[in-house]
């Protein structure tokens, strides 16, 4: 495998995140100058010489309106971002959004996206910047280019499904398909241990309880319980050529060559995700790229390499209504490192790899082959609807293909003579994510008065995390297959390495339990006790001074961590010499500026 590969397994996430030219793994990338203007360009002549980049040629020769593509190519993409839906302050953090000038996106249907008017990072004032930071800090907002809430839209999570983002950090289509849909099963995986912490956090953040975290190669996700994974989302390393807005460096970086290095790497991460889905069940494919080889070229390959799988039209219509979209290529230019075209004739393109071709330049044998059509597949330009450019395909596992033909990963046969049917796992480190002690659980309820059926219960040295049962049911519980005769035993996560599972809600020190600020967003609905009720200027004034005395407050008697709660607003607390609350800067301030508007 070239460095290319290497770096892009390493990096396995958000598209924006994970491509090439973010990482500026090479040198003497060119410097340019932006104001905060959102019609703010490069210099004069760096514009003229971007025309002739290997990155514009692409745009011509897939047949885009150059001009109108370039003129909206060097602007910076506006600031974006989703609301939380089951924020409890989702109502006020939409009129703090629209003060400040935000504009719902109506094109995206099912999502509560804004956009600033703005471009992104550079908000106006101190005022404005705050105010957004502090909304992401606290769960109400998330951080995303509008392109990149598309692919979830096409998976659509349904309730009791398992879900698995297989290149998944830093979370923003992980949040998006978990909030999408709390009842189903979202399993996030990213091989970055450096990375891994990032998704940690986004999902805490949003108080998220029906995410498990994994860590695998995408190309080597290890096999589950039947009967798979019921949809894979697949938004894989690719070279960023469509991010060219907010990732100046792609214009100077990007070769044509990038993207077939990365090809194998692309089909390998798909193939896998197609051998682990149920039949019935659907992998959505997508990158930030423009590169037909990086999009239709892979999606072409997969159909052939796994016949089960059948290409979706997406219904468009129903998901972007009113958006500006494109469908996918049939036929695609082979450049050179120029960006210029090789010429279109079999001898010509001998030196290229026959799976990088389009449909009617493909040789089985012989003969050329069948026509294959690739138009359901889904292209988005950054002059289409003002954002950056995106490309999007949906796959159906068809429970009506040959049985031979179908993923055959998770399928079993009867027990070979002379071999136990169940092979045992191993046993678990000590530090692993594991059911919950009895004690701990026992503990918990007595302290709290905390219902246990609603969640499955982990633990991690001094920590406990909630997590939607399925998780459990799915992945925890049942046996999972070892070889075609075999089956590792049941109650374990093994083989998948589980990292995070849920949300992290309790804390223990010294025999108490707390609540965790971020999982109080879990639980908040489902406490019976230590819940101390404030009046509203009670809780300004403890906000403001940090503490107040105990004998200003009806403290029932209670010591160690309670919750205090006035009208709306419920944050940690903690009842020693004085009553404190225990949360951070950014939920304090807001929490004390919604307190002082609603007093007013």
């Amino acid at each position: 495998m070239n460095w290319m590969s290497v770096l892009a397994t390493l990096t396995c996430g958000r598209a924006g995140v994970k491509s090439l030219a973010l990482l500026e793994v090479t040198t003497g990338v060119r410097k340019f100058w932006m104001g905060a203007g959102m019609d703010s360009y490069f210099e004069k002549e760096t514009i003229q010489e971007m025309r002739d980049l290997p990155l514009s040629n692409l745009a011509r020769k897939i047949g885009l309106n150059f001009e109108e593509w370039f003129s909206h190519a060097v602007k910076p993409l506006p600031e974006t971002f989703r609301v939380n839906p089951h924020h409890p302050d989702k109502e006020w953090a939409q009129k703090i959004i629209d003060k400040l000038g935000g504009k719902p996106v109506q094109w995206l249907a099912d999502v509560d996206a804004w956009q600033m008017p703005w471009p992104r990072g550079k908000a106006p004032d101190e005022y404005s910047k705050a105010m957004i930071q502090g909304l992401h800090d606290i769960g109400c907002i998330t951080r995303q280019e509008l392109v990149s809430m598309m692919p979830p839209l096409v998976l659509k999570p349904q309730p009791h499904e398992l879900v698995l983002d297989s290149c998944a950090s830093p979370g923003s289509k992980t949040t998006q398909l978990a909030l999408m849909q709390p009842l189903a099963g979202i399993v996030a995986n990213e091989p970055n241990a450096g990375r891994l912490n990032m998704l940690v956090t986004n999902c805490g953040r949003l108080g998220i309880d029906n995410v498990a975290i994994i860590q695998h190669d995408g190309r080597f996700i290890s096999k589950i319980p039947p009967p798979g994974f019921d949809a894979v989302l697949c938004d894989v390393p690719c070279t960023g050529s469509a991010t060219m807005r907010k990732n100046r460096g792609v214009w100077w970086n990007w070769s044509p060559k990038d993207g077939r290095d990365l090809f194998s790497l692309q089909v390998e991460i798909v193939e896998r995700a197609c051998l682990l889905t149920r039949p019935g069940g659907r992998v959505v494919y997508s990158t930030c790229s423009m590169d037909p080889i990086e999009n239709e070229a892979v999606v072409l390959e997969i159909l052939h390499r796994c016949p089960w799988m059948k290409l979706e039209f997406i219904p468009v219509e129903d998901l972007y209504a009113g958006a500006v979209l494109h469908p996918g290529l049939n036929h695609w230019p082979i450049l050179d490192e120029s960006g210029e075209e090789v010429i279109d004739d079999f001898e010509s393109l001998a030196n290229f790899s026959h799976s990088h071709l389009p449909p009617r330049l493909r040789k089985k044998g012989k003969k050329t082959e069948l026509e294959m059509d690739l138009s359901p597949c889904v292209r988005i330009y950054p002059h289409d609807n003002n954002t950056g450019g995106f490309f999007v395909a949906h796959l159906y596992h068809d429970v009506e293909s040959d049985v031979s033909d179908r993923a055959v990963t998770l399928r079993q046969q009867p027990p070979k003579p002379g071999f136990d049917s169940i092979y045992p796992t191993p046993k678990p480190s000590p530090h692993a994510l594991s059911v919950v002690t009895d004690d701990a659980k026992n503990e918990i309820e007595t302290q709290w008065g905390f219902p246990f059926e609603k969640w499955a219960w982990w633990q991690r040295g001094k920590r406990v995390s909630l997590s939607l049962p399925l998780l459990f049911d799915r992945l925890y519980a049942p046996s999972v297959p070892r070889n075609k005769w075999q089956s590792w035993d049941g109650m374990s996560w093994h083989p998948l390495k589980v990292i995070h599972a849920g949300m992290p809600v309790f804390a223990e020190n010294k025999g108490r339990w707390r609540i965790r600020q971020e999982g109080l967003q879990v639980v908040r609905n489902d406490l019976q006790n230590r819940v101390i009720r404030l009046q509203r200027s009670q809780l300004i004034r403890l906000i403001e001074e940090e503490s107040l005395p105990i004998d200003e407050i009806d403290t029932e008697g209670l010591r160690g961590p309670v919750i205090l709660s006035s009208d709306f607003v419920m944050i940690p607390g903690w009842i020693g010499a004085h009553v404190t609350p225990m949360a951070n800067k950014n939920l304090k301030s807001l929490t004390l500026q919604r307190l002082k508007e609603e007093e007013a």
